[in-house]
């Protein structure tokens, strides 16, 4: 990313918005210590270009930032880092407001959220989610994709509080935006559209306890409709259908999901809550000729009894 001869400020943004694009991919194929050992030095090399950039590419500069204090949240959060997700969320946030730009300080608003919920601030969290949901101005696709994701943690929030009401209800307004836009997208990397709802719902039912509300959403879903490159999305709907299978004691199917999640994205496996839980449930009452490859799972995710 050296800057060298004419023109070469705008080289250097060029350079270093690939780079940071590369980061957020990298990440959303859930190879987490790849995009986390890479961030350091392209966020040297943004914050260069923001202090001492010409003028007129400070702003693309500080947006840059902004990207990769969420993409620093991101990776805060799947580590369960609920006080540097938080920080990286403030400094978003921070530049945001500087740079007068409405959809990172949505972007902000979102990682806040996440973060509260690490933190078990899960009350602040809804606020922070339904408060920057209503925020939301404007038209396009950047419009869409945020609002509709902040309405999709807010649904998660309140199931997560037990109230299936107010859960379903913002899942069919994230839902009526989804079907607005008329596609799967990945505007801003929020993977926003119908078949990310689709997931959230069996997030939903998860939240609410109802395994077989959950097998009922996941038969509406076809994950080959998500954009490329989503394999932490991808992940996250086989390790649903396997908390689902694992719950009316369907332990093959349940093993099956595990198995093909952890093909998929090994670390988002590794890192999972939820895929700890279930494969120990599962180990609890293994019968070793019903639900092979089992034990080897566990082994490569680290996962104890």
């Amino acid at each position: 990313m050296e800057q060298q001869g004419h023109g070469a400020a705008p080289t250097a943004l060029v350079s270093a918005q690939g780079s940071v694009a590369k980061l957020h991919e990298t990440y959303q194929a859930a190879r987490y210590v790849r995009a986390s050992g890479g961030l350091e030095a392209v966020a040297d090399f943004v914050d260069a270009l923001a202090e001492s950039g010409p003028p007129q590419e400070r702003r693309e500069a500080q947006a840059l930032q902004c990207s990769i204090a969420v993409l620093e949240a991101k990776l805060a959060t799947v580590e369960n880092d609920g006080r540097t997700a938080w920080g990286a969320a403030e400094r978003c946030k921070a530049i945001a407001e500087e740079i007068g730009d409405q959809f990172w300080r949505s972007a902000a608003a979102y990682q806040a959220v996440c973060a509260l919920l690490k933190l078990d601030r899960a009350a602040e969290a809804e606020e922070f989610a339904v408060d920057a949901a209503s925020t939301v101005r404007g038209d396009g696709p950047r419009k869409t994709s945020w609002k509709g994701s902040l309405l999709l943690i807010a649904a998660v929030v309140a199931a997560r509080r037990g109230d299936g009401v107010l859960g379903h209800r913002r899942l069919h307004e994230a839902h009526r935006l989804a079907e607005e836009s008329g596609k799967d997208s990945n505007v801003d990397y929020t993977a926003f559209g119908p078949t990310n709802v689709a997931i959230h719902r069996m997030s939903v039912a998860m939240l609410l306890d109802d395994p077989y509300q959950l097998l009922s959403a996941a038969e509406q879903v076809d994950i080959t409709r998500l954009p490329a490159g989503l394999r932490g999305r991808k992940a996250r709907f086989h390790l649903a259908n396997a908390w689902a299978h694992t719950r009316i004691h369907e332990d093959a199917f349940a093993t099956l999901h595990l198995l093909e999640a952890d093909r998929i994205a090994p670390e988002n496996v590794r890192l999972s809550v939820t895929a700890h839980e279930v494969v120990r449930e599962l180990m609890s009452r293994e019968r070793r000729r019903d639900v092979p490859g089992l034990r080897e799972l566990a082994l490569r995710a680290g996962i104890e009894r």
